[in-house]
């Protein structure tokens, strides 16, 4: 595939060097959450989700460090290579083994690429917890059923019920992508 910057990605074998997070900031700030199926007149973008994890993270692991934040930030970001592929497709028995590789392998490009090191097992729960708790509040507010379809074990309080849910230009969901990361990366290793 051809990126943003012109960059071209074998899918079966991506080069960590081919990796970069202008590529994955622009594709991910114009890749539609839920298939696009929001109830909102702009697209709810996964960098915007992206934002929202870290964020998360942030809020429930006090003291948490600029890795597992990164961590955090990226945890979609293959998908700015492969999209975001709806869970009802990702979880067809035929379909499932050969998508998760497909992430995985895109994933870990990326964790090479700009961090230097593949993911971490043991950072993956908090992460996970955090794009769960995520992906909740976004049906909630941005979908017409208010997330009745999603798995149940997430818990909304009144505060994030409440609150209005603003969805970004796609221009801002770019920027503020790029920003977190680059205020998180330690300066020796950005690109």
């Amino acid at each position: 595939m051809e990126t943003y910057t012109g960059r071209l990605i074998d899918l079966s074998r991506p080069d960590p060097a081919d990796v970069c997070i202008e590529d994955i900031a622009w594709h991910l700030s114009r890749i539609p959450r839920f298939g696009g199926a929001t109830n909102k007149e702009n697209v709810y973008t996964v960098a915007q989700h992206s934002v929202l994890v870290l964020n998360r993270v942030k809020q429930t692991s006090a003291g948490a460090d600029n890795a597992l934040l990164l961590t955090a930030l990226l945890h979609d970001a293959h998908e700015a290579y492969i999209g975001d592929i709806i869970a009802p497709m990702s979880n067809l028995l035929d379909l499932r083994a050969p998508i998760e590789r497909l992430k995985q392998r895109m994933q870990k490009a990326v964790h090479v690429g700009l961090l230097g090191k593949d993911f971490e097992p043991h950072e993956g729960t908090l992460i996970k917890q955090a794009d769960e708790w995520a992906a909740y509040y976004e049906a909630y507010h941005l979908m017409h059923s208010k997330g009745k379809t999603m798995p149940r074990g997430v818990f909304l309080s009144d505060e994030y019920i409440l609150r209005n849910m603003l969805v970004w230009p796609t221009d801002y969901a770019n920027d503020s992508f790029k920003n977190h990361y680059h205020e998180l990366m330690p300066a020796s290793n950005k690109q």
